[in-house]
Formats: C-alpha cells, sequence, structure tokens
C-alpha cells in the first residue's frame, strides 16, 4: 500500500516491480527510444534531438502513436530533455484521442503528481479508460486504488475483480494481489468478484460490488 502511495513510474507490490514504461512501450523499433540518448558528460546526443524533432511533426499533425512517444520522451528523465509539463500536455492529446498507452500512463501521471497537481480522482478517470480497452496494467492499478480506497470508497470486492482481469492476461503482481485479498472476502464475495470479471467484456464500466453480490444471490 505504500508502495502505491509514493510510485512514479513504477507500480510496486511486495517484492514485485513493473515498469510503466515498458509494459506500455509500442512496438517500434528501441533503438528510436529516447532513453539513455545523453552522452557520457551529460549533454544532449544528436539522435535523441532528431527522434524529438521527428516525433514534434507527426505529433502537431495529429497523431497518437506521435504524440505519445513524444510525451514519455519528455518524461523520461535519462534521455537528457525531461520536460514533465510537456510530458503531460503530449500524453494528454493521445489519451484524448483513445490511446490506450496514453490513457494508462496519464492515469498514473496523476496518481504520482508528475507533471500535474496530484489528483486521484483524474487517476482513477483515465486509468478507468484504459482499463475498459483492456490494459492489464490499469486494470491492476484500479484494483489497487479500490483496495486502498483512493477517489473512490475501499471495495475489496471491486479489487479483486480488476486484480483476477489483470491476473488473467499474465500479470504476475496482479495475481498475487488478487490472491491476498482472499482472506478478507467472504466466499460469496469472491464467486461473485470472480464471476462478474469472468463476464466482464472490455468497454464494460467497472465493478460494483453490492451489484455483484445481488446477481449471485439471485443465481
Amino acid at each position: 500500500a505504500a508502495a502505491f502511495a509514493t510510485f512514479t513510474l513504477f507500480v510496486a507490490l511486495g517484492s514485485g516491480v513493473i515498469d510503466i514504461r515498458d509494459l506500455l512501450r509500442p512496438s517500434a523499433d528501441p533503438a528510436q527510444l529516447a532513453a539513455g540518448d545523453t552522452t557520457s558528460d551529460g549533454s544532449f546526443n544528436p539522435r535523441s534531438i532528431e527522434r524529438r524533432a521527428e516525433l514534434e511533426d507527426a505529433a502537431e499533425a495529429g497523431d497518437a502513436d506521435s504524440q505519445f512517444e513524444l510525451g514519455r520522451l519528455y518524461l523520461d528523465e535519462h534521455g537528457g530533455l525531461q520536460d514533465l509539463a510537456q510530458a503531460r500536455s503530449w500524453v494528454s492529446r493521445a489519451a484524448e484521442q483513445g490511446h490506450v498507452g496514453a490513457q494508462s500512463l496519464l492515469g498514473h501521471m496523476y496518481h504520482a503528481g508528475r507533471g500535474a497537481l496530484q489528483s486521484f480522482t483524474l487517476a482513477h478517470d483515465w486509468l478507468l479508460r484504459a482499463a475498459r480497452q483492456n490494459d492489464a496494467v490499469a486494470q491492476f492499478s484500479l484494483g489497487l486504488m479500490y483496495r486502498e480506497g483512493q477517489a473512490v470508497p475501499a471495495d475489496p470486492v471491486a479489487a479483486y475483480s480488476w486484480f483476477n482481469l489483470a491476473a488473467s492476461q499474465g500479470l504476475e503482481d496482479a495475481r498475487e494481489a488478487r490472491d491476498d485479498l482472499l482472506s478478507a472476502l467472504t466466499p460469496a464475495q469472491v464467486l461473485a468478484a470472480q464471476t462478474a470479471s469472468e463476464q466482464w467484456k472490455p468497454g464494460d464500466l467497472q465493478f460494483n460490488s453490492e451489484r455483484m453480490l445481488a446477481s449471485s444471490a439471485a443465481e
């Protein structure tokens, strides 16, 4: 819980750490990405500046992938071009176009207060948008927010459901978080959460534990 309250670009749970930048990395040539593009004396590498120029042209033209990559370029503290305000601006523009990686990253930026004032409410809103597009990291992070009661009332049943969704996509930390909740839930709550997550499909709204339990009891 403490780790989640202080993370920046990392989601940490126990001994496991998920690097958001790696999980959201698009299928571009890694050699084109900006991380590590400074020289040994800390000056800008020409390749990093060239990459920024390439991205800016496409980003200004409205290409969401380029806007997302440009935002990440400005976010990266190792690339020599860090500018958090620019990072949020470009990531936001991509997120508004429905770019799932940008929506997830923007949610994490708001949660951590990176490039903007910290806002759990905005973090929840953007993570939910990404989660509804079946982004496993966003689903996991929503589970953490429901577990901790951040921007929403604490709801272990809804948390279990989000963890279960993320775990079904192979996210090991989500599986561990889900299993850790078992001792806090009744068998009926576990069944309701499992059923709801199994019936969930991309585009569905967030889980409501009262509705889940009522539905389970009626069956």
